[in-house]
């Protein structure tokens, strides 16, 4: 194939790919931005009547110690080296600000082990990841790459590869 048939090819190809750009960002009549009405949906249930949760989960939001403004473990780098803080969405979905309606006591308490994390003065006030301590609930669920769920009849059982860690969760009220 000649150079100019190849040139030719290529800018027609290039042409109708970026034609569909200015279509692909226009909303449908009469849709408005409303998501579609959620369908009934029942969950699996095991023998026990227990809805079945078992299978290998993760965090979509992995990383930190916040739930309202967490710094992303997997963000570049290079960017981290550099002392770039990349930040992720916040976990808290309701409500929609993102931010925990803290009463002004847990509030004060929050900040004062916010500033104890930052500039720790006490053994305790040391991450336990940096102790080489297992993560408590409910960080280790958002830490760890993923885990599995195994149930059992009156219980459930949750797995950490990653720590060599496991929860055993009774369902009888213990």
């Amino acid at each position: 194939m000649s150079t100019t048939r190849l040139t030719w090819a290529c800018a027609t190809y290039a042409v109708l790919w970026l034609s569909t750009a200015a279509v692909t960002g226009q909303e449908r009549k009469g849709t408005g931005n409303q998501p579609p009405a959620a369908k009934p949906w029942a969950p699996a249930r095991l023998a026990d009547g227990q809805p079945d949760v078992q299978g290998i989960w993760s965090a979509v939001n992995p990383g930190s110690t916040s739930l309202t403004n967490p710094i992303s473990v997997n963000a570049d780098f290079d960017q981290r080296a550099k002392g770039v803080e990349v930040r992720l969405p916040s976990r808290i979905i309701d409500p929609p600000d993102g931010q925990l309606p803290y009463q002004p006591w847990a509030a004060a308490l929050q900040k004062q082990q916010g500033d104890a994390y930052n500039k720790p003065t006490k053994p305790e006030h040391i991450d336990p990841q940096h102790r080489c301590l297992m993560s408590g609930v409910p960080r280790l669920y958002t830490v760890a790459p993923a885990f599995k769920i195994i149930q059992a009849p009156g219980s459930i059982v949750f797995i950490w590869d990653e720590y060599h860690a496991y929860r055993v969760v009774a369902l009888d009220g213990r």
